[in-house]
């Protein structure tokens, strides 16, 4: 704007003097006469100036008070608290201390302070300070400091109130923080993780009941808890002529590992069920083959939509088949296994084959029909 303003006032300026000039060549006055109108030209010059200034100061001014306006009444009527600080340097130019010079109502009500007990908070007197503002302090601080935007998460117990910080630059050692609370959002999140974990664990004693033992669901932790130690590297397979290969690897591994029992028991078909449920429903994943005492594990990972909490007494007991057979894949594993672990949500499900040499009983797992058979 003002690089637009000094450029119409040079070409006026400009058209100003040259075209007056020549009308005076031109007319070939006295030379007292010319003197005069010279002067009077200067005059002119003085006033059309002057009046292009008062022009573009009342243009400019009118802008800025309504930018100023506009300004304001965002910064009141913000639905985030906003807060504004100011940056103090010392002689070498380093940020030396920092000052809080507005606060918007929305961030006076979630604070509960009043504006003139704000207003001129600084850093340096922590003492003074709740641990909100002063939290708030130490955001701006630190992007002050980097010279870059800062977002962060604030959590005040006192209060159990969520917010996201976001500091970010306003103007030469002026910042402002943004607080957006957000303290609903993270307390439905909290009511929902019980409601799933009440779920799981309500299906842990389910599945324990009716499978005896033989399936147990687990957090992803727990399950890495139940692992031994490992006979190699996970490995990656993401195409049905894959699974040969893995199955053979991992026969190979247990023959290895446990000679007087695994080349007599069937390991192929538990294995290769969970190998083609990651397939059919994940696009492929990972096998990893493990020892625990005297037990093999098998363990198949996937990066898949994982397994319905609510679907999976159906998902997992014969006879009933969520998507191509996944509940049959599910009774053919836990009939040939000791025990079948799984950790199961959206975009992880892993599954732990455990095989220990023994006969396996499936009494239990003989009694329960569900859907059609």
């Amino acid at each position: 704007m003002a690089l637009r303003y000094a450029l119409i006032y040079v070409v006026v300026a400009t058209l100003w003097v040259v075209l007056s000039d020549r009308v005076l060549a031109l007319l070939r006055f006295p030379d007292d006469v010319e003197l005069v109108l010279s002067s009077i030209k200067g005059v002119g010059f003085v006033l059309v100036t002057a009046l292009l200034l008062l022009v573009f100061g009342l243009r400019y001014f009118r802008r800025l008070e309504a930018s100023q306006e506009r300004y304001t009444r965002l910064f009141e009527n913000a639905a985030e608290g906003l807060t504004i600080f100011r940056v103090l340097r010392d002689r070498a130019g380093v940020v030396a201390d920092l000052e809080l010079v507005d606060i918007n109502p929305t961030q006076l009500e979630r604070t509960g302070i009043e504006r003139g007990r704000a207003v001129g908070t600084r850093l340096s007197r922590p003492d003074d300070l709740d641990e909100r503002t002063r939290t708030y302090l130490d955001v701006v601080a630190s992007a002050a400091h980097s010279g870059a935007p800062v977002r962060s998460e604030l959590h005040v117990e006192a209060d159990d109130a969520y917010e996201i910080l976001e500091a970010y630059p306003i103007g030469r050692d002026r910042w402002a923080l943004s607080a957006l609370d957000v303290s609903g959002v993270r307390r439905a999140e909290r009511a929902l993780r019980r409601q799933e974990e009440d779920i799981r664990r309500a299906y842990v004693d389910v599945l324990d009941v009716v499978t005896g033992g033989n399936l147990i669901l687990l957090t992803e932790e727990e399950l890495s808890a139940e692992l031994g130690a490992p006979l190699g590297e996970a490995r990656r397979f993401a195409a049905p002529r894959d699974l040969a290969a893995a199955r053979a690897a991992i026969v190979a591994a247990a023959v290895e590992r446990f000679p007087d029992w695994a080349a007599a028991t069937d390991l192929r078909a538990p294995v290769g069920e969970a190998l083609v449920n990651a397939l059919r429903h994940a696009g492929g994943g990972s096998y990893q083959v493990f020892a625990r005492g005297d037990a093999l594990q098998v363990l198949v990972r996937d990066e898949g939509p994982g397994i319905d909490f609510r679907m999976l007494p159906r998902a997992t007991l014969r006879g009933f088949s969520t998507a191509s057979s996944l509940g049959m894949g599910f009774t053919i594993m836990l009939q040939g296994c000791a025990r079948v672990l799984l950790s199961t949500r959206p975009g992880r499900t892993s599954l732990v084959l455990e095989f220990t040499g023994a006969p396996v009983r499936s009494d239990a797992l003989d009694d329960v029909t569900l859907g059609a058979p």
